[in-house]
């Protein structure tokens, strides 16, 4: 099986299979790899950001002897069909289920449908979160998904901006995230001063939420009233869809630049990065923000602290790559309660904790002779 990465090696596979897509890759992959129908796509962070390891092309079965009656083919929603016949049918699927979300009077729908027609027209998209806004101007997901587009195609927001990013404020006001993502955007349109007082927010704030779980469990709500699919084929998109990073990706790039040459930026990242480290819920948040301190404190020439920073990492590395490979590949992307459990515990903790959990789950699931996940 061809393990990808976005969240983790386990439930991408599930969503290549399924065409619900993502970008692959080979002996390595990256931890911000994106479906091309991502919200993200074509976003990039920063080389130093970005973390790989190495992938298994089969799972490694030493810890479980014979695992082969667990070796069933992932959900696949369009089988029999060729990668582009698959292409085509997401396509078509996607458009009716955004043209029946976009008739809606729920903030929720509105938002999947704009994370829906967002590659396709940026206009309509931004035309829908409007309303969303309007419909529900606190949600925290309408302007997130606001600044998204906003971080990416400045002028489709101008004149509204300011807004937005008032919205956001009375939304989340303690979320590192929102305001990383507003730095962003006020560095790329050349507003320097109010850029830095973003980033000194975000330094100063008491969490860091990209809203991943969140975005899990709106996916699923929308697509249960809007499409006339199973239930594991929704939690399977959503996967799919809430794939985590956003409009606050592009600031490290931004701190990476002007971290050289300024104290105040150098300072406000590493803070960030610890807030990132500390709060992240997936592993890709927690890893960029060991990342971002390892960058700053090598910049400031403070060895000793790099060298501690980079410790730490290299041992995340390893809990995830163990946790990652573990041999339930089969049970989590076929057993339709094992991976909604895996996704509440994610939700309400964190992306290794909710390994953990398969990983004790999925033992005690092999231990009984009449479960299987192929059926």
């Amino acid at each position: 099986m061809v393990r990808a990465a976005i969240i983790t090696g386990i439930v991408i596979a599930a969503l290549a299979a399924a065409v619900l897509l993502v970008w692959q890759f080979g002996g390595t992959t990256s931890e911000l790899a994106q479906r091309p129908d991502s919200d993200l796509a074509g976003d990039q962070a920063p080389p130093d950001f970005v973390v790989e390891f190495s992938t298994a092309s089969s799972p490694d079965r030493s810890k479980t002897g014979d695992s082969s009656r667990f070796d069933c083919e992932p959900f696949d929603p369009y089988g029999g069909l060729s990668d582009q016949e698959r292409l085509l049918a997401w396509e078509k699927e996607s458009a009716e289920i955004a043209r029946r979300l976009s008739t809606s009077e729920d903030a929720e729908h509105l938002v999947v449908a704009a994370m829906l027609e967002r590659l396709k027209d940026v206009h309509r998209a931004f035309e829908l979160l409007v309303r969303a806004s309007t419909l529900a101007p606190e949600n925290p997901l309408v302007t997130w998904n606001l600044l998204r587009i906003c971080s990416r195609t400045g002028d489709v927001c101008a004149g509204r901006l300011n807004d937005i990013e008032s919205q956001a404020i009375a939304a989340d006001a303690g979320n590192a995230a929102l305001w990383a993502s507003m730095a962003s955007i006020r560095q790329r349109r050349g507003d320097d001063d109010r850029a830095l007082n973003a980033l000194r927010m975000a330094a100063g704030a008491p969490e860091y939420n990209a809203y991943f779980g969140e975005h899990l469990l709106l996916v699923d709500r929308a697509l249960a009233a809007a499409a006339d699919r199973s239930s594991m084929y929704r939690i399977s998109a959503a996967w799919g869809y809430a794939a985590p990073g956003g409009a606050e990706i592009h600031v490290f790039a931004d701190c990476r630049e002007q971290a050289e040459t300024s104290v105040l930026w150098r300072d406000y990242c590493r803070q960030l990065g610890e807030t990132m480290a500390r709060h992240g819920r997936t592993y890709l948040h927690t890893s960029i923000g060991l990342s971002l301190q390892s960058r700053m404190y090598g910049i400031a020439g403070e060895a000793q602290q790099q060298q501690r920073i980079d410790e730490r990492h290299a041992k995340l590395r390893q809990q995830y790559k163990r946790l990652s490979e573990w041999d339930f590949d089969g049970s989590l992307l076929r057993d339709e309660s094992l991976l909604r459990a895996y996704t509440d515990v994610l939700v309400s903790s964190d992306e290794l904790a909710a390994l953990s959990f398969v990983e004790r789950e999925v033992e005690r699931l092999k231990s009984m002779p009449d479960y299987d996940p192929c059926r």
